[in-house]
């Protein structure tokens, strides 16, 4: 699966070298001006492969940290580390250079975020990665059980260490639901569960 980096105001944002962009993958068909690939595609397996039109876009690509941490011309290709993809496509999409991206790639840099979703990963048909939408606002509460399964699948440890992470308040399933019934309540809960 190939993903376009768009530039979207209420998209994930992602930092580069020249800065931050908020941006959203749209899965395509066709490869963009710069294509990263998923990791060990006849390259390192801890570095992407950058395909296309890399000689244009040679000192874009040379504002991330030169070496295999971050990007490096290894003698036939230009790659970059799989934890940086995210740095590299917001150098190039803040260029307004067209990027895409492959879904392998994305799963192996945690800076997509929630941009991960249902990814699926190389090696296994069933694998995918999920993501559960959050709280569409400030100030939104989530459910305990939202929380809960929200945690358990970003790997955290407990329900508060995810929730201090993303700045979220959790309430009371009972609550939640409270609200959810309160049809004159403007501040009503978006989400409940992650069903």
């Amino acid at each position: 699966m190939m993903f376009k980096v768009m530039e979207v105001g209420d998209g994930v944002e992602i930092e580069g070298p020249t800065g931050p962009i908020n941006v959203y993958l749209e899965p395509v068909q066709n490869s963009g001006e710069v294509l990263i690939k998923a990791p060990g595609d006849d390259i390192g397996k801890n570095q992407c492969r950058i395909h296309g039109n890399t000689y244009q876009h040679k000192d874009l690509i040379k504002k991330l940290p030169y070496g295999h941490e971050g990007s490096e011309w290894t003698g036939e290709v230009w790659a970059v580390n799989k934890e940086m993809t995210t740095e590299l496509a917001a150098v190039l999409t803040i260029a307004g250079v067209d990027v895409t991206i492959e879904g392998g790639a994305v799963a192996e840099d945690d800076g997509w975020g929630h941009l991960r979703e249902e990814i699926e990963l190389p090696g296994d048909d069933n694998a995918s990665i999920q993501v559960m939408v959050g709280p569409s606002g400030p100030g939104d509460k989530v459910s305990r059980s939202w929380a809960e399964d929200a945690a358990e699948k970003g790997n955290y440890d407990s329900v508060e260490e995810f929730a201090e992470q993303f700045n979220l308040d959790v309430a009371s399933d009972e609550e939640m639901q409270k609200v959810l019934e309160d049809d004159d309540d403007e501040g009503g809960a978006d989400v409940f569960s992650s069903e």
